[in-house]
Parts: structure tokens; sequence; C-alpha cells
């Protein structure tokens, strides 16, 4: 086989042929790896939280043989172990030293005396402060005479060489403890080690002293001057030899505890541990805790990968629907990366507050764990969905909360109610964002509905009317007071790492007061009152249809922005001013008209807009003809110098993509065209929004985007509906009297439009 001619497949060549689908595959196993480990038996609540005095309110046998620590015999084995370890002491020979002490003090003594002081007390008083022993002034008077000087010197040294051959302890209460065990002595030349069992033999600094001042005499004889001087720098020179060496000591009775094995005593299958109504004893408290460790360790591994498994499958089972169902979804990854992560963050989050309800149990022990556990915020994540995504995808992703929620709640089933039904509750709350309270708002409402989910489960569980009871009904109300505070903090930080455009982001860009629709305001009045009017169009379109009438009434508000920077080329803003398109050529006009998509693409970017409304503000017009001009283009043709196509006077498009989209388009041409309608009846109206969106149908420009004809009929409906409201007939109010000598008067608003010059096509 010639491996030289294998070829491998390029990056691109990969991508291309298999597109995100590998990537998100393992992002899923991934995915799936965490949340078993955040589900698994290791984390979950502890099956018995029974303490010594507590009444059992079961009966609990054991599911099989087992064995349980008695650490009261083994606490009695290692304290039995503990007293036949010897203290350990460390012996060092330092008689030497003790002579170097002495013959230091004759030297020194010496040097004083060359130094020619005659006072003999002076030379004392130097001596002190020197490093020497320090002896008195009557020895140091003795050792003045130059004929006691040496025998003294040699008769402390050689006190100190008899009594120092003995071990010396500092005091002698340190071996009082271990008189009759004995201790372990290491030599520190040798390292060689001997048990002195016998210690009375151990002498301390005092008892040394003693046996020099017995000594002095038989070694040394002399008149009692000199031998008190002999006995006194020997007593000084003297020091201990045996020194206790606690952190060794301390390692022995460390190595001895460990080599005690524990004493078990063995639990049978079926043995009953603790009968119900029973006071719980503290050796019953062992056997439930061995229990417990029992069920966690034999479970995990094999939990973890069923978990794993079950975990797979279900994000498999929700890819599969979304591909068929939502496919829009699935074409962008991002939304499954959003998906992905909202799952981690919410069973992250709720295992945190599972542990801090377990210690709130703990320590509060008149409140049920149960109570506790319904504050969980398990709606956390179909309320995320529902805002960041997609509403009808959260109420699956409900499911797949609640069947996660009874898991990570160590499988009881009864905990998938709350949850499920509480992210529903999420769901239905938050669609269609109409005020910035909708968070708070749909807190409440999973409060309510975890109160009405608990009440029935409770009842079912014979709880009725009783402190537990309500404190689960408070437990449930907390819940979705958490769910709401965590989506206010979750949303904004989610909405900016996926750029998510959210209800909540339109509402901000709704206010009257944000940077570009002043702007719009008070540059192109005339725009932005068009663009008001669209707005309630569209909104009610919207409505009628089942699309986002939030986003459509905001998306007309800037859909014309890109006008801002040659209003006075667009009719709606020349009141009482020269058509200034008479002056140009059809093709300029056409440019400056088309222009206004691109210049509104471009503020869109520069005062960052979502890209839901930058993709409405460049679909809008879609390819659509700019009649009026191709018409005068047309008039004006030189077929021998120019011919005039359609193209030139298009929009450059694309045609709408979405339902909201198309609505918009819908609504500017119609709201432009119903201007130039004289004496306005609901009839007119109809009439003008049917034919309307029948050429704008008829010229493809709805081709790509949802809307069905049911649904433009729907939305013909409303835009009729609301043109009538805009433009209904008014009743003549009479004229007052004229007065003898009248003011002079503004002309009227029919007066000025009359004046002023006007061309009917609008762009």
């Amino acid at each position: 086989m010639n491996l030289s001619k294998i070829t491998f497949p390029s990056a691109e060549d990969f991508l291309s042929k298999y597109g995100n689908k590998p990537i998100l595959v393992c992002l899923g196993l991934i995915t799936a790896l965490v949340l078993a480990f955040l589900l698994s038996p290791a984390l979950l609540i502890p099956s018995f939280t029974l303490s010594v005095g507590d009444i059992s309110q079961v009966d609990i046998k054991a599911p099989a043989d087992f064995s349980v620590e008695d650490e009261f015999s083994t606490r009695k084995r290692q304290n039995e172990a503990l007293t036949q370890v010897l203290p350990i002491f460390d012996f060092e020979q330092n008689a030497e030293q003790a002579i170097n002490k002495i013959e230091d003090l004759f030297h020194t003594k010496t040097n004083l005396s060359e130094e020619k002081i005659s006072d003999a007390e002076k030379q004392w008083n130097n001596l002190k402060s020197k490093d020497v022993l320090p002896v008195s002034l009557e020895t140091f008077l003795v050792l003045q005479n130059p004929l006691f000087d040496t025998p003294i010197k040699e008769a402390a040294k050689r006190s100190i060489r008899l009594v120092m051959v003995d071990e010396i302890v500092d005091n002698k209460e340190l071996l009082s403890a271990e008189k009759n065990q004995g201790i372990i002595k290491r030599n520190i030349k040798d390292s060689r080690v001997t048990v002195v069992q016998d210690t009375s033999g151990i002498r301390d600094v005092d008892d040394v002293k003693q046996k020099i001042a017995q000594i002095a005499p038989q070694i040394f004889k002399a008149d009692d001057k000199s031998q008190r001087a002999a006995v006194e720098i020997a007593q000084l020179a003297v020091a201990p030899n045996l020194f206790f060496n606690k952190s060794a000591t301390e390692k022995s009775k460390a190595d001895v505890m460990l080599s005690v094995k524990p004493v078990y005593f063995q639990i049978k299958k079926g043995e009953m541990i603790v009968r119900e109504g029973e006071r719980v004893r503290e050796d019953q408290v062992l056997r439930l805790n061995a229990l417990t460790m029992l069920a966690q360790l034999h479970k995990q591994h094999t939990f973890f990968i069923g978990a794993f498994l079950l975990i797979s499958v279900l994000l498999l089972l929700m890819y599969q629907y979304l591909k068929i169902f939502r496919p829009k979804i699935v074409s962008n990854p991002t939304n499954i990366y959003l998906f992905l992560v909202i799952l981690l963050i919410t069973f992250s989050l709720t295992r945190f507050f599972i542990f801090i309800s377990n210690a709130l149990s703990s320590s509060t022990p008149d409140i049920s764990v149960s109570a506790y556990s319904y504050a969980v915020p398990f709606a956390l994540g179909g309320l995320l969905v529902a805002i960041l995504a997609d509403a009808q995808f959260g109420m699956i992703y409900s499911f797949l909360v609640g069947i996660l929620a009874a898991i990570q709640m160590g499988n009881k089933f009864i905990f998938f109610f709350p949850a499920a039904i509480g992210s529903i509750a999420a769901v239905f709350g938050i669609t269609h964002i109409k005020q910035r309270t909708a968070l708070l708002k749909v807190g409440l409402k999973i409060s309510a509905a975890n109160v009405l989910i608990i009440v029935p489960v409770s009842l079912m569980q014979g709880k009725s009317l009783t402190p537990e009871f309500l404190h689960d009904c408070l437990g449930g109300i907390v819940g979705g007071v958490l769910v709401a505070t965590l989506a206010s903090a979750l949303v904004p930080l989610l909405e900016m790492i996926f750029k998510v455009t959210t209800d909540i982001r339109l509402l901000e860009l709704s206010d009257m007061n944000q940077p570009l629709l002043k702007r719009l305001a008070l540059e192109a009045p005339g725009t932005y009152q068009h663009s008001i009017v669209v707005g309630t169009l569209a909104e009610a379109a919207a409505e009628a249809v089942g699309a986002n009438p939030l986003l459509v009434r905001i998306a007309a508000y800037y859909h014309d922005i890109g006008k801002i920077s040659k209003a006075e080329y667009y009719i709606e803003n020349q009141i009482d001013q020269e058509n200034k398109h008479l002056k140009l050529t059809p093709s300029m006009s056409n440019l400056i008209i088309v222009s206004h998509i691109k210049e509104g693409l471009e503020l869109a970017r520069e005062y960052k807009l979502p890209p839901l409304l930058i993709d409405i503000i460049q679909q809008h017009h879609g390819t659509s003809l700019i009649q009026y001009f191709y018409q005068k283009a047309k008039q004006q043709e030189n077929a021998h110098l120019h011919i005039v196509k359609e193209d030139d006077y298009s929009y450059p498009g694309p045609k709408p993509q979405t339902k909201e989209s198309g609505i918009i388009m819908l609504a500017d041409v119609l709201e432009a065209a119903s201007r130039s309608v004289q004496n306005p009846t609901p009839q007119k109206m109809e009439e003008l929004a049917h034919r309307t969106i029948h050429d704008i149908y008829n010229t493809g420009q709805l081709d790509e985007c949802d809307l069905t004809l049911k649904n433009l009929s729907e939305i013909m409906m409303a835009f009729a509906r609301i043109l009538t409201s805009i433009y209904h007939s008014r009743i003549e109010y009479p004229r007052p009297d004229k007065p003898e000598k009248q003011e002079p008067t503004c002309p009227s608003i029919l007066e000025i439009s009359k004046s002023s010059k006007r061309f009917k096509p609008t762009a």
C-alpha cells in the first residue's frame, strides 16, 4: 500500500461537506457530560439527614450487607496503642563543651590581668560583661592567686568529666510520666537508639550540681576557699545532655494511630436500622451515615453513565424537533450555542441553590427541606430561552427542564411538575414584552404557578394547612422572585455575548429620547411623523398575523433614518419649500432616494442598533421600482444614447426575509399612499389597503418572507381599521360671529398645504 497516495480533506472541504455539525455534536456531548456531573449522586441531597434525638418518620432497613465502623472501639484501640508509645529523647555528649567554657573563663581572666588594672573588683566587673561563666566576686578573688589558678581549673574540669558521663535532663519532671514505662534514647553522634526502661538513674542539673559539691573535696585537696571556687566553676559549666524531641515523639504517635485498624461491625440485608417513630440513637446515626455513603459510592459511576446517555438522547431529540419545526433556529449555530449555555448556566445555578438549601435546612430544622427545594429557580432556563431565542421552543425546553430537575433532586418525579409548569408560566408570561416591568411581572406569575402546583402536590403527600404546607408555598413564591432577579442580571450579559435582540432591548430603543430618534425628529420631522404612523400600522398588522408587534413598531421608527442626511429631498419634509427634485435629472433624484438605504445602514451600525433592525432597514424597500423617476426618465429617454432600465431605478434589496420585514414594507408604502386620499372613508381606506398590498404582492416583493395569502388578508383589514381611525371624518364646528375688529390670524394648515408645491410619488 502506497501511503504517499493517501490524501486528507482540507478544512475547507470538511466544512463544506459537513458544515457545523461536528462542532455541534462535540459541544452537545460536552454539555451532556457536564450536566451528568451536575446531576450525579455525589452531588445529590443526602438520603438520610437524621441526627441524634430526631424522630424517624419511616422504617429504614438495610438494602444489602454492609459494614459500619465502630468508632468507639476504634478510638479505644488507638488510645491503648498510644500508651505504648515511648517519648523520644536525644542524647548529646557535651562534656567537652563544658570544659571549653572553663578554659574560656581562665583565658579571659588572664587577659584582664594583663591590662594592668590594679583593682580586682574592676576586673571582675569587666569579666561580667564578657560571654564567660559568671563566677562570684569571692571566686574571682581566689583566682587572683597564681598558685591556685591552675589547680582550681584542673579540679573543675575533672569534676565535669566525672559527672557528665551520665544522662542529664534540664528538669526531672519531664520524666515523671514515663518513670514506669521508660524512654527511647537516640544518640545524636552515632544515631544509635536504645530503650531506657529505668529512668531513675537519669539526673537533672540540680542533682549533678549537688554531686559536684560532694566529690570536689575528694579530688582537690586545698583550703576551703579554693575548693568552693572549683565547685562553683564546675557547677556553672554543667549543662543537660538529654533533650526531649517533641516532633519525633508526635510523629511516632501518628504512625501508631495509622497502624491501628478500624473496628467494624456487620449489618445484614433486611436488618432494621431505625423504626418509624423511634428516637434516633448515636449508633443508629453511624449506621445511617454508612448507608448513605454506600448508596452514593454504589450509584455514582453507573448513574453518571446513565445520566450522560439520557441527556445525550434528550438533546438529540430537541435538535431534531428544531430541525423539523423551527428550522430557522437551527440554521443559525449561535442559537444552538446559546441554548447549550443556558442549560449549563441553569443547572449550575440550581446546583448552587440546592447546596444553599441543604445548608439552610440543617440550620433551621423547623423548615422542611421541600420548602427550600421549591425555592430553587428551575424556571430560569425556560424564561431565558423564551426571551433570547424563541417562545415556542421555550415550551418544549420546559419539559426538558422538568425531567432534569427531577433527576437533580434525587430522582424525585414530584419535582417535575413545579419545574416544568413554572417554566411554562415563564414562557407564557414573557411573550411579546410591552413594558420594562415585564420581568418582575413574570416572576410573580411563576410564583403563582409554583403555588398552584404545590397545593395539589402537597395534598397528595398528605399535607393540608400545616406549617410545612405553608413553608412549601412560601418557597414556591421565593423561587419565582429568584427567577426574575437572576434573569434581569443574565439577559443583558447573554444578549451582549451572543448579539441577540430581545424585546427588552427593543423597549430601550423605543424611548423617544434615544439620540438617533431625536436627530430624526429635529432634522427630518416629516419622516419622523411618517415613521410613527408606519409603526402604528405595522404593530396592528403584526398582532393580526402573530408576528412580533414590538419589533415591527421599533423597526418602523428607525427604518427611514437614512433620510436624515438629505431630509429636504423627501416630500414629507418639504413643507412650504420648493421641490428640490425639479432641478435634478431623474437619475440624480433616483440616486439620492436610493442612498437613504445605505446611509441608514451606516447610521444603524454607528449607533449600534441590533442586527434585526439593520436587516429591516436594508429590506424594507426590497428590490421595488421607483416608479415616478423611472417614468420621468422614460419620458426623457433618447434611445440612441441611452436605454433606461428598471434595474437602474430599483432598490438594491434584498427582498423582505421575515414576516416583520414584509409588514414594514406594506405599512411604509400604504402610509405614503394614504396621504393623497381625498375625503377618506372606511371604504376608501379598505380599497387603498387592498390595492397597495395587491400591487406589492404581484411584483414578487413578498416571495421570500413567511406571509401567506390569509396573512395578507388579515393585514389588509388591520391597515384599513387603523387608517380609518387616523383619517376619520370630523364634524364642522360653527364659526363664531365676526367681531368688529378682527386680529390677524395665521394661515390654516390646509392653506399651507394648498400653496406648497408637492410631487405625488414618494420614496
